[in-house]
């Protein structure tokens, strides 16, 4: 493991901890939550990816792996197919590829539909599914019960995807009542609407920024809310 890098500059990145916790931030595009990878080389450890456009420094493809045990980033991290910012960064909970992080959309010189996977127990990065549409500053949520769990509802425009983890692919999800990027998603833990996702604020283009919210059922796969 190398020290902690001062040379190299970073924004709108994503990060994803393998079988810890972390908040999500500003600059910190996402953040994700392992709860298979207690057995993998990895555990514990924090995957750093994205970059954006700083002065002359280009968009980089290598991630960063730190380890918190030691307090320095590994000397040989992995390789990223597409140098992303402003994506997100999502642990798969069901299916054959469970443990890995699906890393979706985001920017560089233009918005992605594409999307990778990153395996805890080989280090590396492969190609996953592409989303319906290309998106940034999204968001990309675990359903967390009832027919579709395990399932993720990337939300960002004016439709959303969910990713099937059992098959490895997107399906379509519900049209948004209001086109939305920059929001948050929220798992509803308790009350009448349990287990739905909170959508709320935001912005879209040509408006202000969005005071209005939105329910995701997914036992109906339907999105209830009001149109601004």
């Amino acid at each position: 493991m190398r020290p902690l890098p001062g040379r190299r500059r970073y924004a709108w990145i994503g990060a994803a901890v393998i079988a810890a916790t972390v908040a999500t931030g500003w600059c910190i595009g996402s953040a994700a939550i392992s709860t298979t990878a207690s057995k993998r080389p990895t555990w514990g450890q924090i995957l750093i990816f994205g970059d954006d456009h700083v002065g002359s420094h280009p968009i980089r493809f290598v991630a960063e792996l730190f380890d918190p045990a030691s307090n320095r980033f590994a000397p040989s991290p992995p390789v990223m197919n597409e140098g992303r910012t402003r994506a997100t960064a999502t642990v798969i909970t069901l299916g054959p590829n469970a443990g890995k992080i699906l890393v979706a959309g985001g920017y560089s010189e233009s918005p992605f539909a594409s999307t990778e996977l990153y395996d805890p127990a080989t280090d590396t990065f492969s190609r996953g599914p592409d989303m319906s549409d290309e998106r940034n500053s999204h968001t990309a949520t675990v359903i967390a019960s009832g027919p579709g769990a395990g399932r993720i509802l990337v939300v960002g425009g004016d439709v959303a995807d969910l990713y099937d983890p059992l098959v490895n692919a997107f399906v379509p999800g519900p049209a948004m009542y209001a086109g939305r990027w920059d929001h948050t998603a929220t798992v509803v833990a308790s009350g009448p609407n349990a287990g739905k996702i909170l959508i709320a604020g935001g912005w879209r283009v040509g408006v202000r920024s969005l005071a209005s919210t939105e329910l995701y059922d997914p036992r109906n796969n339907i999105l209830c809310g009001d149109r601004p």
